[in-house]
């Protein structure tokens, strides 16, 4: 994707492929703070995040888990 930010094109990651890396380093390191990233932007990007597609790489990449805990955290607010 990308965006124009001052005259400059600007290349961003997909918020699922976001959060799906966020959910591999916190499955390796442990760190919360992942899962609180994770959580701001199911927050702030709320109806825009396809859950589908999550679904289906987290069954790919083996952080169901993960993928679950972080929902739990994000509906404990």
């Amino acid at each position: 994707m990308t965006r124009r930010v001052d005259e400059i094109d600007v290349v961003l990651a997909p918020v699922e492929a976001v959060i799906l890396s966020k959910l591999r380093y916190f499955r390796i390191g442990g760190s919360d703070r992942h899962l609180r990233d994770i959580r701001q932007m199911l927050t702030i990007s709320g109806p825009q995040v396809d859950h589908a597609v999550i679904e289906r790489w987290t069954h790919t990449l083996g952080v169901e888990r993960e993928w679950q805990r972080a929902l739990e955290v994000n509906t404990e607010g």
